[in-house]
């Protein structure tokens, strides 16, 4: 199909814009079909201990040079391979297939506009008001032959000044999302083997000439690769991909709310607001061809996050969030420069995602982008509390990913009441009544639980409304009460505020001092420094679950109280029922008296 010498400029511009991003070294000598090959140069990277050992090249053969022994690139004649058969089937006919219609709109007639959104991919057959986009021609004259020329294929695609460049990237995006879409697989693949304090490279072989899209799978954690888009085989002399890498620090740490001291571990009482930061370094954007997008996640178990408690920052410049509808977007001055997507919290987790405006972030290159946020400690809380960040940035549709993580701990007490008299009652069990306080400097601070008897978990320190209770009951068969939800480094008191009729209520309170183990088995308790005091006299104490084998049982120090049957004043009546007992009392010790005057009297005449 002849095109104009329009179309061939187009072409020009763009093939060098391809050429120069991957680094192409051109073969000249003449090869038979299936003796070409692409040799890809390991990174340089900024950390020598870096290795790119088990990253997986890929190459799928996209445009097939038909006529093999031409050596005129302006007569080189390519199809499109089967794979890739519906990807460039633009047209307006529906039901067949084309990019538009795989992708999610069906074109109406003239042009199919493709779009870059952040990290949405889109098409339609209106302009995009914002992100970077690719038009294909959806014109019915110019429906594409299966074989063609080079320029007959590039003069569809259109970037924003109509030559390429960034929106090659933006091409190279739709090419990688067709494959994952489709399941496209090939059978031109290469390994890199491990190369640390050398400069590796690795051959993909036994290729027809062609363009080629070129992918990595299995780069390991924090290494980005910068790739191009497609590279052509040309001959015998294998071309060259010359890749570029950049290692991008990204840190999770955990503060106790307003202390601005940040750690990797942190133990808290459920109900804890806790604060949290990710920072990561912004990408040399000069060194990517396209990137494309730029997220920070965090998944937070057994936490409630906050949404209204984001803010970002970039070295020193705040980010300003929007109000109303907008709340969840940031803005530096007019631009926008992230939004929000937060996730309620659900099967005993909640997260959110900030994807950023890889555009925005293009004069804060090499700096510092710093996230914080806070959330809530649940009463959903296990021994360790794992929450996992992850960092994601994606060049041209390869996507690289970098994790950190924090660790919150929680821990508990658990309490076994003994009788004098064995055959108390079940009901009697039942009136048995502890309460629990966090000793506060000279203050002792009554905590609030929910749950029911014998088994409770901190809620509270200051409300004691709706479904929670100060009031703690032992279980009636066990005779146990554990009480979970509880920080180290912290003293608690506990006070028996009723016991079983007929019982000594212990009127000594009972001190607990929890003391964590060192990391890392913070999530332990330290069997030596825990300790439980009836009023001065220590305890002898057990621990339960108090082994790292067992994660999701919270680690508690165990005890034993004991109650004595014995005489006991009345513990209900009115005033004068009191003053009648004690009268009473009064006049059996006066004729006590008395008979020992009368008697001493009797003895002395």
């Amino acid at each position: 199909m002849k095109k104009s010498n329009r179309f061939l400029s187009r072409l020009t511009g763009t093939l060098a814009a391809l050429t120069l991003v991957v680094g192409l070294v051109p073969a000249t000598v003449l090869a038979a079909d299936g003796s070409a090959s692409i040799t890809i140069t390991e990174p340089a990277w900024s950390d020598s201990s870096k290795d790119w050992a088990g990253t997986e090249a890929n190459a799928y053969l996209v445009l097939d040079q038909v006529n093999d022994t031409e050596t005129d690139p302006a007569k080189k004649l390519y199809s499109v391979t089967n794979d890739f058969n519906a990807f460039f089937n633009i047209d307006t006919d529906d039901n067949n297939s084309s990019i538009d219609e795989i992708f999610g709109t069906v074109g109406t007639g003239g042009t199919v506009y493709l779009w870059l959104d952040g990290n949405d991919l889109s098409a339609g057959t209106t302009q995009p008001a914002s992100g970077e986009y690719i038009t294909f021609s959806g014109d019915n004259t110019k429906a594409l032959d299966k074989t063609y020329g080079e320029a007959d294929l590039v003069s569809r695609i259109v970037g924003d000044n109509g030559e390429g460049g960034s929106n090659a990237g933006v091409f190279y995006s739709w090419i990688e999302k067709y494959i994952e879409a489709n399941n496209i697989t090939t059978p031109h693949t290469a390994t890199a083997g491990t190369s640390v304090g050398t400069h590796g490279s690795v051959t993909i072989t036994n290729l027809k000439e062609g363009y080629y899209a070129i992918d990595f799978k299995s780069v390991p954690s924090g290494l980005s690769l910068k790739q191009g888009v497609m590279i052509a085989t040309t001959g015998d002399i294998s071309a060259q991909m010359n890749l570029k890498a950049e290692d991008l620090p990204f840190e999770k740490k955990i503060s106790e709310k307003d202390a601005d001291q940040w750690l990797d571990e942190l133990t808290a009482e459920t109900g804890d607001v806790l604060d949290y930061r990710l920072t990561a370094k912004v990408p040399t954007l000069t060194d990517y061809d396209n990137l494309t997008e730029f997220t920070m996640s965090d998944t937070l178990e057994k936490q409630e996050f906050d949404s209204a408690s984001v803010q970002i920052a970039i070295d020193n410049t705040v980010a300003t969030r929007g109000t109303g509808t907008n709340e969840n977007t940031f803005y530096i001055g007019q631009t926008l420069l992230a939004k929000l997507n937060p996730v309620s919290y659900a099967d005993e987790k909640s997260s959110f995602t900030l994807i950023f405006e890889p555009s925005a972030l293009e004069a804060y290159e090499g700096k510092t982008v710093t996230v914080t946020y806070s959330a809530r400690l649940t009463t959903d809380a296990v021994k360790v509390n794992v929450n996992d960040a992850e960092l994601v940035w994606s060049n041209n549709g390869s996507d690289s990913s970098l994790t950190d993580s924090t660790e919150v701990y929680t821990y508990g007490i658990e309490l076994t009441k003994t009788f004098s008299d064995a055959t108390v009652s079940a009901d009697e069990i039942g009136e048995v009544t502890f309460q629990l306080y966090r000793v506060n400097g000279q203050n002792e601070e009554l905590l609030y639980f929910t749950g029911s008897a014998g088994s409770y978990i901190l809620v509270s320190d200051s409300n004691g409304t709706g479904n929670v209770t100060a009031e703690l009951k032992l279980n009636t068969t066990s005779r146990k009460l554990t009480v979970v939800g509880l920080d180290d480094d912290e003293t608690y008191i506990l006070k028996e505020t009723d016991t079983a009729d007929g019982y000594n209520l212990i009127d000594e309170n009972v001190t607990i001092d929890l003391e964590a183990q060192l990391d890392p088995n913070a999530m332990l308790l330290d069997e030596g420094k825990t300790s439980v005091k009836l009023g001065n006299t220590s305890l002898n104490v057990g621990f339960v679950n108090n082994e790292s084998s067992t994660d999701m049982a919270i680690a508690s120090v165990a005890f034993e109280l004991y109650n004595q049957k014995g005489f006991s004043l009345p513990k209900t009546g009115d005033a004068g029922t009191w003053a009648l007992t004690v009268n009473g009392i009064l006049l059996i010790a006066s004729g006590v008296v008395l008979v020992v005057v009368s008697r001493r009297k009797k003895s002395s005449k």
